[in-house]
């Protein structure tokens, strides 16, 4: 697909202009409002003016009656590709302001616990690179639309951080695994991929956005249906699926985590810790050559990364898969002041200066980790580092103002996206109340699945791979979930 030579603010030209910071841009389209993260040379990383900006800005929409939805986009190439670390990483080698990197990560983190948490509807254009920070302002909003130039990563372990931003709520809600591998690897998707694998909720090409951004503008919402309820966030939906790309791009993907490599990541990326994954990963290579490309190429990048985030990031998975959204926060601050301290945890430092702050020609090389492997870290050594139960001076978030937030343990959103493979699950054993009891035929399981999603794009390509790895055809043509 052709990248579109559209200006991506070009909507702006219609909006009212609410001012031009230097570092978001703010402005008003009908009943939309917009805000354009502003550092096109840095791919809108963001650093703290940014966040000082949009924090109380989001508030501001909260509380506006004329504000019925919020539009996050990056100016340029990028969405947000991460977070400042290079600024973070100066501020931890100092002790006299390793503070200043702990309360960056607070005033993060509650930024995008302000937009997980939101009742207006937020819908980012993950249009570009979309990493690290640019996710936590992403991934937690009800509607996340991909491009072809969409990059999605969360490449902590690289830098010897682990994945943050409440990345382990959503990262273990996804099929299977597949939040695992993509949180210990630093795995990238692009484009259809991020569509493909539950990240965005809708697959829209770049040179639509300008025109969706001016649908979206112009919705009505009723005093029965406003946009804060089902029936209003529905219209937006239905509003989205009107720009979606074609069915043939669903049909012409590549999407590489199905099949037999989506076995081997399941059932290796499930066990309890890391040295069980990488052996399971040998073994999955010894039973089916098939994989032992992608498999070798998973093992090197975990040698390469930090050996203490990827047993940080493993067990901040596991456990965010039973928090609520808050809690998942919450934990990732305590996590993130552990890591500014590199007198306890010196991966972080040693990461950043290597891949971002040393000479060029090492930048490839491996950071000098400590410890230097996984096998010389043990579980308990994680939980009590890492993992303690929080004291008096453990850092937190600032208490919620609105006292009636339902702070979620699962997205309430989750049916804007593909069906998961949960639910396709439990349709194919006859489990929820709208499909039946009776046991079905693979035609009946698509049938059904396409008409509830109103034939979104990529649905049948999903389902019919599921079904292929997951159930088994009965002699009177009925499937079994295996």
């Amino acid at each position: 697909m052709a990248k579109s030579a559209a200006p991506k603010t070009s909507s702006s030209q219609k909006a009212v202009d609410l001012g031009e910071e230097r570092a978001v841009k703010t402005s008003s389209n009908q009943g939309a409002r917009i805000m354009t993260l502003n550092n096109p040379k840095g791919l809108n990383a963001l650093n703290k003016a940014m966040i000082d900006i949009m924090q109380p800005q989001l508030q501001l929409y909260e509380k506006s009656p004329s504000c019925h939805l919020i539009i996050l986009k990056g100016e340029g190439k990028g969405f947000c590709a991460g977070g400042d670390v290079k600024a973070l990483v100066r501020a931890v080698e100092k002790k006299e302001t390793r503070k200043e990197a702990v309360d960056f990560f607070k005033d993060e983190y509650t930024l995008d616990r302000e937009i997980a948490l939101m009742k207006k509807p937020v819908i980012s254009f993950m249009d570009g690179a979309t990493m690290g920070g640019g996710v936590g302002i992403s991934v937690h909003a009800p509607f996340r639309i991909a491009t072809e130039n969409t990059v999605f990563a969360m490449p902590e372990t690289d830098i010897g951080l682990f994945p943050d931003v409440g990345a382990s709520f959503f990262l273990s809600r996804l099929d299977g695994q597949i939040g695992t591998y993509l949180g210990l690897t630093g795995t990238q998707l692009s484009g259809y991929d991020v569509y493909r694998a539950g990240i965005a909720t809708h697959y829209v090409p770049s040179d639509r956005l300008e025109a969706l951004e001016d649908r979206l503008a112009s919705l009505n919402f009723s005093a029965d249906a406003p946009s804060t309820s089902m029936a209003g966030q529905k219209l937006i939906s239905s509003a989205i699926e009107e720009f979606v790309a074609d069915a043939e791009t669903a049909a012409n993907s590549s999407y590489k985590l199905v099949g037999a490599i989506r076995e081997v990541i399941d059932k290796a990326f499930d066990q309890a810790r890391v040295p069980l994954i990488v052996q399971a990963l040998q073994e999955a290579k010894e039973k089916n050559p098939e994989v032992g490309e992608w498999v070798d190429a998973t093992l090197k990048k975990m040698d390469f990364v930090s050996p203490t985030s990827l047993a940080v990031a493993l067990e901040a998975i596991r456990a965010g898969k039973d928090m609520n959204i808050s809690e998942v926060f919450e934990r990732d601050l305590r996590l993130a002041s552990v890591f500014c301290n590199p007198d306890v945890a010196p991966d972080f430092v040693a990461g950043v200066t290597q891949r971002l702050l040393g000479p060029k020609e090492d930048r490839k090389k491996r950071a000098p980790w400590k410890p230097s492997s996984i096998s010389e870290i043990t579980h308990d050594d994680i939980r009590r580092t890492f993992f303690s139960a929080p004291n008096k001076s453990s850092p937190s978030l600032p208490p919620l103002q609105d006292k009636t937030i339902k702070l979620y343990s699962q997205y309430p959103h989750a049916y804007f996206a593909l069906p998961s493979e949960k639910l396709i699950g439990r349709v194919v054993r006859g489990d929820t109340p709208d499909s039946g009891s009776f046991a079905l035929s693979k035609d009946e399981v698509l049938d059904w699945f396409e008409r509830e999603w109103n034939g979104k794009i990529g649905v049948k390509e999903k389902v019919r791979e599921v079904l292929q790895r997951r159930t088994k055809t009965m002699q009177d043509g009925t499937l079994q979930w295996k």
